[in-house]
């Protein structure tokens, strides 16, 4: 962190800093080096440092945040425990020894960023993860060439299709109740209609017409 400070001189432009120092990513940081360097580093310079470090640098410049959004790109489940792993691993890194992360600070640190816990609404497959940039490039070479080969063929000759899955009966996983029941119950019309569902793939052409089986 001093090298960082004793690097940028006045005089000395930014870009310059960053290819030097890639992990410096904002003017921001180099502000708050310059801060911690002539404070000491007294414990409460390098509370608020680390602080400053995980929850207002941006998630390129971010170590926690950068861990969080990789894991979630790639559609892994992220939990509380990670979040303090990360970031007892950078204060680590950084030799700032006095941090804890409380449940206070995680908490902060989930409101500032957005991020909450969510229901899974959907599973996929590594396969489907780690082929995204393949399925995505796949699906624009079809839509040039369906473009190339459209003019050739009258609008009714033309055709769109898609699958639909719906269950037989919709009933809500949530409901509104009295805390501290031991266990919650929804009636529905048929148990037996909530977890069975049936498929419809509706055909129509470019010319807006609904094709009958």
């Amino acid at each position: 962190m001093r090298k960082v400070v004793d690097f940028a001189r006045p005089g000395i432009a930014f870009t310059t800093v960053q290819h030097a120092f890639p992990r410096v990513t904002y003017p921001m940081q180099l502000a708050r080096f310059r801060e911690y360097v002539q404070n000491d580093g007294n414990r409460r310079q390098n509370y608020r440092y680390l602080q400053l470090q995980l929850e207002l640098m941006t998630i390129d410049g971010c170590l926690d945040r950068e861990l969080f959004k990789r894991a979630r790109d790639t559609n892994l489940p992220v939990h509380d425990p990670d979040i303090r792993r990360w970031s007892l691993t950078q204060a680590a890194i950084e030799g700032i020894d006095n941090f804890v992360a409380s449940n206070k600070w995680l908490s902060k640190f989930k409101r500032r960023n957005h991020i909450r816990s969510r229901k899974v609404t959907r599973f996929t497959s590594k396969h489907e993860v780690f082929h995204k940039e393949e399925i995505h490039q796949a699906g624009e070479e079809f839509v040039t060439e369906v473009k190339r080969i459209l003019p050739k063929y009258k609008l009714e000759s033309i055709f769109n299709t898609d699958q639909s899955g719906f269950n037989y009966e919709f009933a809500s996983n949530r409901t509104l109740s009295f805390r501290n029941e031991r266990s919650t119950f929804v009636t529905v019309q048929s148990l037996n209609a909530t977890t069975h569902s049936y498929t419809v793939m509706p055909l129509i052409n470019a010319a807006g017409r609904l094709v009958s089986p």
